[in-house]
C-alpha cells in the first residue's frame, strides 16, 4: 500500500531508512515525488502525473516504454 506523508516524515525516510514501504508526497512545486523504501534505499522520484508517480511506485518499467 502507498502512503501519502508529508516533507518533515520523506526527510525522516530519505536520512534514516524507515520505515520500509511505498510513499508519495505533493512537492510544494506541484510535483509529486514518489518514495520507494522497500529495499531501505528510498530511491527517489520527481513526476508532474501524479498517474505515472503511482505506476513507478507500483513498479512500472518506464525503459521498456522508451524501446
Amino acid at each position: 500500500m502507498i502512503k501519502i506523508i508529508g516533507s518533515k516524515e520523506a526527510k525522516s525516510i530519505i536520512n534514516e531508512y524507515k520505515p520500509k514501504g511505498l510513499f508519495i508526497i505533493l512537492d510544494a512545486k506541484g510535483t509529486y515525488v514518489g518514495i520507494d523504501n522497500m529495499s531501505c534505499n528510498a530511491w527517489t522520484e520527481e513526476f508532474k502525473d501524479l498517474k505515472v508517480c503511482l505506476m513507478w511506485l507500483n513498479g512500472w518499467n518506464f525503459e521498456d516504454l522508451e524501446a
